[in-house]
């Protein structure tokens, strides 16, 4: 239990700052002439329902200031307000800030009805990050459980996929507890007594491994597939070899 504990402490706090910086140094040599400029960002974020709630496009991103914004919001699917400035930039109290733009509304009740707002600066209600959007996307050895968490809320915000994040979330618990599901298993095992005992205890412990990275793989497989939850996917080899070993040092208990 002690090294289980201590292994999710090593892959929260130690190996994505390991892997993270190894990624910087190797991309620092590769991409050295690439601009910091990023050019045409869209995304859209989309209603409890599934519909577009917001269309967003950034037809550039320059040290933080947002160029050539168009924001296009959606009641029910049906367009209601269209914003477009020269400029803005991200509030980090939470929000958009936009300058030098014009807003046309919608009314849903009347459709041959268009309001036109000339403004100066104006203030969107827009809790999404535009600076998070243009990062590179870390490789799941790079996040610890709590961003990992972070960047599935916002693949569900924005509507995509998070399957495969969400079994890697709930994988980043279930393979450091193997260490005590296998203390389990080997003490029932260690305890059974035989002849050749070394030759047999390999034999047995390299099939028990090998089961148990095809139940990952397997569970993994399920996962993704949605035939079941990501956390019973990435918690069944546990479960399997939980049980194994308990039948076994319950079986060598009444011997």
């Amino acid at each position: 239990f002690i090294i289980s504990m201590t292994t999710i402490w090593f892959n929260e706090s130690i190996v994505p700052k390991a892997a993270n910086s190894a990624q910087m140094v190797f991309r620092s040599y590769r991409d050295k002439q690439t601009p910091t400029i990023k050019k045409n960002i869209n995304f859209t974020e989309y209603d409890s329902k599934g519909l577009p709630a917001r269309v967003i496009n950034v037809g550039e991103i320059d040290q933080g200031l947002l160029k050539s914004v168009t924001v296009a919001e959606y009641e029910e699917g049906a367009l209601v307000r269209l914003v477009r400035s020269l400029s803005g930039r991200w509030n980090p109290a939470g929000g958009w800030e936009f300058y030098n733009g014009v807003m046309h509304n919608f009314p849903p009740k009347d459709k041959k009805k268009v309001i036109v707002i000339e403004f100066e600066k104006e203030y969107i209600d827009i809790q999404l990050n535009p600076l998070d959007l243009t990062k590179r996307k870390k490789n799941v050895e790079e996040m610890s459980a709590k961003e990992l968490k972070g960047r599935i809320a916002l693949q569900k915000k924005l509507g995509k996929d998070f399957t495969h994040d969400l079994v890697n979330y709930h994988m980043k618990y279930s393979v450091p507890f193997a260490c005590l599901i296998f203390s389990i298993l080997g003490a029932s095992v260690g305890l059974r007594p035989h002849r050749s005992s070394s030759a047999l205890g390999v034999g047995i412990s390299l099939i028990i491994i090998l089961v148990y990275y095809i139940l990952i793989a397997l569970g993994m497989g399920l996962g993704l597939a949605h035939i079941v939850p990501a956390i019973v996917a990435a918690w069944v080899p546990n479960i399997v070899i939980a049980l194994l070993g308990l039948g076994f040092l319950k079986k060598v208990s009444t011997q």
